[in-house]
């Protein structure tokens, strides 16, 4: 965990550096009198879900759920939840470097389930923005950020190894911990039209130990735009390519069977259209977004049926609704769908059906936002992959 910790704090120094290293204009006067020490601002949200595959499930294995609840498959009370999930940003704005804004952000999202308390879970971030330069026209700025998920519980899954020993199927948690490290860069290319981003991450997953096969590093790299129309109607494009791999562990030699090589490529794209309306404290806009994200597993254990030559392609739809009611609150109201199709060489049949799922969400939720002192914000802040 040290270690990880400390790749986080190497990028935020590496981020630091540039900036200082490009600060060689001197202070004027005024800039002196806006430097602020202690500038606070944060968010509180509050959402509700409701979820109709909280372990995206085939169609197979909900109908066999339905039919045996108590099968060792499953360790859920239903394939559907309501979740409860609390977030809360903290930012504080400093200029340590003339004429250039940084901001630290500490972050915690928590969520609760109803009826299945095994899928609890929560995600804790910091995250450092740095202007890189002085001047308002044709900004740019670094981001660096560190998240950590201690625990996220993912489905019942066979254990090879103890079923072999045993000589029956035993199956346990599939659970894992994550940590993600990244750090890219956004550069206004047209003065409040045009914006262009890029940047890269690294995702440390550990298994249970049952699993080591699995733990593995998830690494991407993207690049983006951000486009603003110059006409009254105010339209906002973000665009996101992206691609990478997974490279897991893989076959432990120490096992008496071979375990399941659970590596693969990906390939991703997310456009979203934001259209707003309303000004002031009534503002609002709407939010469409689709993402695809292709998978191409690489094991080359002819073998193993459920992995060998197959290629997933994942699919998401969101709908994002989000309209202010006075100083700081805002109603959110969204809308996701999920689908995975997975394909397989010819000839090759998983006969499980688990590898197609299809899920829905709605959300509903209250956030409050809040500046002490009320401060005038640079520019979006984002500059990392989309999710």
């Amino acid at each position: 965990m040290s270690d990880r910790i400390s790749k986080a704090v190497t990028v935020a120094a590496i981020v630091l550096a540039s900036a200082v290293a490009g600060a060689a204009e001197p202070d004027g006067p005024k800039d002196d009198a806006r430097r602020r020490w202690g500038a606070w601002s944060g968010r509180i949200a509050l959402e509700q879900r409701y979820d109709d595959n909280i372990l995206q499930l085939s169609a197979a294995e909900i109908d066999r759920f339905e039919r045996d609840p108590t099968s060792s498959r499953f360790r859920i009370a239903s394939p559907d939840d309501r979740i409860t999930i609390a977030r809360l940003d903290v930012e504080w704005t400093l200029r340590p470097l003339p004429r250039r804004e940084t901001r630290l952000t500490f972050s915690a999202d928590l969520y609760r389930y109803d009826r299945n308390p095994i899928k609890d879970w929560e995600r804790y971030g910091a995250t450092v923005v740095q202007e890189l330069t002085a001047s308002r026209r044709h900004l740019v700025r670094a981001r660096a950020w560190f998240r950590r998920t201690p625990s996220f519980y993912l489905r019942e899954i066979t254990d090879d190894d103890a079923s072999f020993d045993a000589g029956r199927r035993i199956r346990a948690s599939e659970v894992y911990a994550q940590d993600e490290v990244g750090a890219a860069f956004d550069a206004e290319l047209v003065t409040g039209r045009l914006r262009a981003i890029a940047g890269a991450e690294r995702r440390d997953r550990d298994f249970a130990s049952r699993f080591d096969e699995r733990d593995g590093v998830r690494g991407e790299t993207f690049v983006g735009t951000r486009l603003r129309s110059p006409s009254r109607a105010r339209l906002d494009v973000a665009i996101d390519v992206s691609w990478g791999r997974y490279d897991a562990r893989g076959d432990l030699p120490q096992t008496p069977i071979p375990d399941d090589d659970v590596s693969y490529r990906h390939r991703g794209t997310a456009l979203e259209v934001a259209i707003p309306w309303g000004r002031g404290r009534h503002r609002g806009r709407a939010e469409l977004g689709f993402e695809r994200e292709t998978r191409e597993f690489t094991t080359a254990n002819r073998f193993d049926l459920f992995h060998f030559g197959r290629e997933d392609d994942r699919r998401e739809w969101s709908l994002r609704l989000a309209q202010r009611f006075g100083p700081g609150l805002e109603l959110v109201v969204q809308g996701v769908r999920r689908t995975n199709d997975a394909r397989f060489s010819a000839g090759v049949d998983p006969g499980d059906g688990v590898s197609d799922y299809h899920e829905r969400r709605v959300s509903l939720g209250l956030r409050w936002s809040w500046d002490a002192p009320p401060r005038r914000r640079s520019g979006a802040s984002h500059a990392g992959p989309r999710r």
